[in-house]
């Protein structure tokens, strides 16, 4: 599955918070020049009293269904659009079948 650029610019693109009791998750995401950025950062309170924070990245890039199929020797059999969060497609779905 691969994402679509509304699902990069629109779906993706933003911070999201979660708290609770003892610990926090924040996702901070940032679509810029074909690239989602996503810093993942989770406090947990220690039995200290202290926050520990954990934290990592993690990079996506956006390539067209036609960059795809020029990067492979493989047939596109089918594409399925997924709606996940709104009415125009956040995902599509990609078939491939292998060439003999």
């Amino acid at each position: 599955d691969i994402n679509t650029l509304y699902g990069f610019e629109e779906v993706a693109h933003g911070v999201f918070v979660h708290d609770e009791i003892n610990q926090s998750l924040i996702v901070e995401a940032n679509f810029a020049d074909d690239i989602l950025t996503t810093k993942l950062s989770h406090f947990t309170l220690s039995k200290e009293g202290c926050y520990i924070k954990e934290s990592e990245t993690i990079t996506q890039y956006f390539h067209t269904i036609a960059t795809l199929l020029h990067a492979t020797s493989l047939t596109l059999e089918m594409e399925m659009p997924i709606e996940l969060y709104a009415h125009t497609a956040d995902k599509a779905i990609l078939v491939f079948r292998k060439n003999v």
